[in-house]
């Protein structure tokens, strides 16, 4: 009996040693992973699917996350730019594109040697402007428009059915007042409210040349067109010597149009309770109203 007891606690204690050893071995080939809080291990790299710790940058050479902005001073891109400059590139690129075209058309058309030679001016200097301008466009990222828009085609369509005189002086108040007057308002809005410096920077530079272009038709017109009357079409906004119109009571020669009420030369009306002498001649077409009297 004793020698069967102690054959079984042996057997016993056996089988226990074997079970603690196969544990030892199973927990010390079981992955371990880092505990809450602490970092990998310099050089070594997280596991797949895992994010840095939050605070980490990304390495050097990737880009910020989307919706990130670029650092200041960076030059913005179309996306980025505001409507204002937007707006400024589209309206600075359709008048200088329409001033050159307008003097390539004086060039075909003019014998004035003053106004071709500020035909050719024109289109010197805003080829330059439009030229600077489309490379600025470029690396904002926008396509500036290639065509002087609507309202100039439409403007040169008329000056190709003048000629001579006629043509000359529509053609420095169209391409010479209208069309810079306008181009300096473009101007002097993206210097004031612009918000890209770059655009702003070039506003800044190209508003004096159009100013210059402006006082320059303004003389050649006073100058050279000073007190001819002409019959020359003009597209709305520009004014002409023949067939203006008038507001209520301004007095007109005679056979010009006016709005109802105006006093013409001939037909005047008398005021009510005149009193005239018998005999008294009247001139033609004369009217009285109810209530003149007449001596006797």
């Amino acid at each position: 009996m004793i020698r069967r007891a102690t054959a079984t606690a042996a057997l016993v204690a056996a089988g226990l040693f074997a079970s603690l050893g196969y544990s030892a071995v199973a927990q010390t080939s079981r992955p371990t992973s880092p505990a809450p809080g602490m970092s990998p291990a310099p050089g070594m790299s997280p596991a797949p699917g895992m994010s840095p710790a939050p605070g980490m940058s990304p390495a050097p050479g990737m880009s910020p996350a989307p919706g990130m902005s670029p650092a200041p001073g960076m030059s913005q891109r179309n996306g980025q730019l505001s409507a204002l400059d937007r707006q400024f590139v589209i309206d600075a690129a359709h008048g200088g594109i329409a001033e050159v075209q307008l003097g390539q058309l004086a060039l075909r058309k003019s014998t004035n040697a003053e106004v071709k030679q500020f035909a050719q001016r024109m289109i010197d200097e805003h080829t330059r402007a439009n030229k600077e301008l489309m490379s600025l466009a470029a690396q904002k990222g926008i396509t500036p428009p290639t065509t002087p828009g609507p309202k100039y085609e439409a403007a040169m369509m008329q000056l190709q059915q003048l000629s001579g005189e006629n043509f000359d002086k529509a053609y420095m108040m169209e391409g010479g007042l209208n069309g810079h007057m306008e181009s300096q308002a473009v101007y002097q809005r993206q210097v004031l409210l612009g918000q890209d410096p770059d655009l702003r920077t070039f506003a800044a530079r190209i508003l004096p040349r159009v100013q210059g272009h402006l006082q320059m038709a303004a003389t050649m017109t006073r100058n050279t067109f000073a007190g001819r009357n002409d019959d020359t079409p003009a597209r709305p906004g520009m004014q002409m010597n023949r067939g203006t119109q008038t507001t209520p009571g301004t007095q007109m020669n005679r056979g010009t149009q006016t709005t109802p009420g105006t006093q013409m030369n001939r037909g005047t009306q008398m005021t009510p309770g005149t009193q005239m002498n018998r005999g008294t001649q009247m001139t033609p077409g004369t009217q009285m109203t109810p209530g003149t009297q007449m001596n006797q």
